[in-house]
C-alpha cells in the first residue's frame, strides 16, 4: 500500500516536472517567435517608410501616367508632368485618340511595362476609387466639383479637377488604402510600400500609415500635384 502511494506520488512529481519543462521550452520558444517577429516587423516597417519617402520625393518631381478605368475600359488618360519638367511642370496633357487605343491595349494584355513608357509611375483608378475621392468634392478652378461633376470634367479633360483629385487621394490614407487593397486603384511598377498595402491587414497599416504621415510633416515631402 504504502509502496503503491509512493509510485503515485513519484509519478505526480515527474508528470509535474516534465510539464513545467515543456510549458518552459514552449513559452522560450514563443519569446524567441515574438522577438523574430518583431525584428522580421521592424525591418519590414523601416523598408516600408523608405519606400514611402521616395514615393512621395519621386511622384511629385517625375511624369506619372494615370488612366481612368470603367468596367474594365481605360476611358481616359493623362500625363502628369512632374516638377522636373521645366515648364511644362505641373500641366496635365492628356492622351490622344491614337494614344490612349494603344494604352488600352498594352493594359488589357498587362503589359504594363510597355504601357509605362517613360513615365516614373502608371497609376490606375476606377471610378470607385474617384467617387471616394469626390464624395464631399473636389475643389478646383475655384468651384467645387461633385463626384460625378469631377468624374465628368476628368472625361473632358480637366487637368485642374485631376491634380486636384490626385492630391485629395494621395493625401489621404483613408480613402487610399482601402480602395489599393480592393483593386480600385492600381500603381505600376508596385514597389515595397505597395505591395505591403496590398497584402497586409488593415490594423496593420494604421502603425505604418501614422509612421509615414508624422515622416511627411518632419521632412515636408508633401504629394503635391
Amino acid at each position: 500500500m504504502a509502496l503503491g502511494v509512493i509510485l503515485t506520488v513519484l509519478i505526480i512529481i515527474i508528470t509535474a516536472f516534465v510539464v513545467h519543462k515543456l510549458l518552459q521550452e514552449a513559452l522560450d520558444l514563443l519569446h524567441i517567435g515574438v522577438s523574430v517577429a518583431g525584428i522580421i516587423i521592424a525591418i519590414l516597417l523601416v523598408m516600408v517608410v523608405a519606400d514611402a519617402i521616395s514615393f512621395k520625393r519621386s511622384f511629385s518631381s517625375s511624369d506619372n501616367l494615370l488612366a481612368i478605368k470603367e468596367n474594365e475600359s481605360i476611358v481616359t488618360a493623362f500625363v502628369l508632368k512632374g516638377s522636373s519638367s521645366g515648364a511644362n511642370a505641373g500641366r496635365a496633357e492628356k492622351l490622344s485618340e491614337a494614344e490612349l487605343s494603344n494604352l488600352a491595349k498594352h493594359i488589357a494584355a498587362k503589359d504594363y511595362k510597355a504601357a509605362l513608357g517613360e513615365n516614373y509611375k502608371l497609376v490606375l483608378l476606377k471610378k470607385d476609387a474617384i467617387e471616394a475621392a469626390a464624395q464631399n468634392g473636389i475643389m478646383a478652378n475655384g468651384r467645387n466639383y461633385s463626384s460625378s461633376e469631377a468624374i465628368e470634367a476628368l472625361e473632358t479633360g480637366n487637368a485642374d479637377v485631376l491634380k486636384a483629385l490626385v492630391t485629395k487621394m494621395t493625401n489621404s490614407p483613408s480613402i487610399f488604402i482601402p480602395h489599393y487593397k480592393k483593386g480600385n486603384i492600381y500603381v505600376y511598377p508596385e514597389s515595397q510600400m505597395f505591395k505591403v498595402i496590398k497584402y497586409a491587414p488593415v490594423f496593420g497599416m494604421d502603425a505604418i500609415k501614422g509612421v509615414v504621415e508624422r515622416l511627411g510633416r518632419v521632412t515636408g515631402l508633401k504629394n503635391e500635384a
